[in-house]
């Protein structure tokens, strides 16, 4: 199943590839380096060590930003609005090339990827001609100086001690998050077309002022005095922006869906969000013998087989690509375990949803997912 899912995989590189530079031919001729960082990246990602997971957000990050260059290119699109979105696709470039130093540590490099991926996916509604002014103004808010930020702390990590920081006995979910993730992660939920209305302006609005804080907290000229300021305005700002996403979330309410749907979005959420440690530390004694042995670098994704049972895919740290099913029930419970209920919707968005609808079937059958079954409960309604 692997071989087939990473040819797939190289084929939608491809095509994104292609795409990107058509859609940069007729481009602005100051977005020729952006478009030419952005495919070399693709090119990249395509060697076999890169993580199917890394492939998949860059391959997001160019369809995002091929979609920006199309509002850009189109002679109707307000000059401020192109102009905008010309200096966002240039740091998202910039932001994304940066990562892929060889000093750029592994861990830091996938952290700022998928931070990347969750920021551009507010491209589409920020270009979307139907899309209210205020609304896109605030995610202009936001998504501009997130990426400028993103863009500027690359080309210093390139520069930094490329040692991994000393690994703590047993990771925590949260261990890669920091204002950029918390921000991206608002900004993508501000951007789900299944978000109400009036609590994604009500996000967008709370993500918009705490993103504002970015270029402070990223200022390594500041005294120690303003860096202490900026961390607790930031602080106080990410307090609501999470009380707004939670609440965006929420809003959307429980999907009716089966079991194995349920848990197939939910587990790839978590994959999406969690560092591979934390994981590989929280479903130890679950994974097969052969993972156990040569370790997990990337939790890739999970696949639906039947209502209780998921087909996970992984790279493993000696190279091998291996796929094994998993019992729904066990690994739901091992997820619960590692992101606890108060922490699950401001940790992987809206997915989350998904986790409480597999817990709320998984009790049916006489099995309790932690802490997600009370949540889920107070979520339909019903307890």
């Amino acid at each position: 199943m692997v071989t087939g899912q990473l040819a797939q995989q190289n084929k939608e590189i491809q095509t994104a590839t292609a795409s990107l530079m058509g859609a940069g031919e007729s481009a602005p001729a100051e977005l020729a380096p952006a478009v030419e960082q952005l495919t070399a990246t693709l090119k990249a990602v395509q060697d076999l060590k890169t993580s199917p997971q890394e492939r998949d957000e860059v391959t997001d990050i160019a369809q995002q930003v091929t979609s920006a260059l199309a509002v850009i290119i189109n002679p109707e699109t307000p000059p401020e609005l192109r102009e905008q979105l010309t200096a966002i696709v240039r740091q998202v470039a910039s932001a994304v090339e940066g990562s892929r130093d060889p000093g750029v540590p592994p861990e830091r490099r996938a952290a700022t990827i998928s931070t990347v991926e969750q920021a551009t996916s507010a491209l589409e509604m920020i270009g979307d001609p139907e899309t209210p002014p205020e609304l896109r103004t605030e995610l202009i808010l936001i998504i501009d100086p997130l990426t400028s930020s993103m863009a500027k702390e690359g080309q210093s990590d390139a520069q930094e001690d490329p040692s991994d920081p000393p690994a703590s006995p047993a990771p925590k979910w949260n261990q890669v998050t920091g204002e950029q993730p918390e921000v991206a992660g608002a900004a993508e939920v501000a951007s789900d077309p299944k978000t109400p209305p009036p609590q994604r302006l009500a996000l967008a609005k709370a993500a918009a002022r705490a993103a504002s804080s970015l270029p402070k907290l990223s200022d390594s000229g500041g005294s120690q005095e303003d860096g202490a300021k900026a961390q607790e305005v930031y602080r106080q700002q990410s307090a609501e922006m999470k009380k707004q996403k939670e609440a965006a979330v929420s809003a959307q309410g429980v999907p009716d869906v089966p079991l194995g749907k349920a848990a197939e979005v939910c587990t790839n959420g978590i994959f999406s969000s969690v560092s591979d440690r934390a994981l590989g530390w929280t479903l130890k004694g679950l994974l097969p013998q052969e993972w156990e042995i040569a370790g997990v670098e990337d939790f890739w994704k999970a696949q639906e087989k039947g209502n209780d049972s998921l087909e996970v895919l992984a790279q493993l740290r000696n190279g091998d690509d291996a796929d094994e099913p998993f019992n729904v029930g066990e690994l739901t419970t091992r997820l619960a375990e590692l992101v606890p209920a108060g922490d699950l919707f401001w940790a992987i968005g809206t997915p989350a949803l998904h986790c409480l609808q597999a817990a709320w079937h998984l009790e049916q059958a006489g099995i309790a997912a932690g802490t997600w079954v009370e949540k889920a409960h107070q979520e339909k309604g019903d307890g």
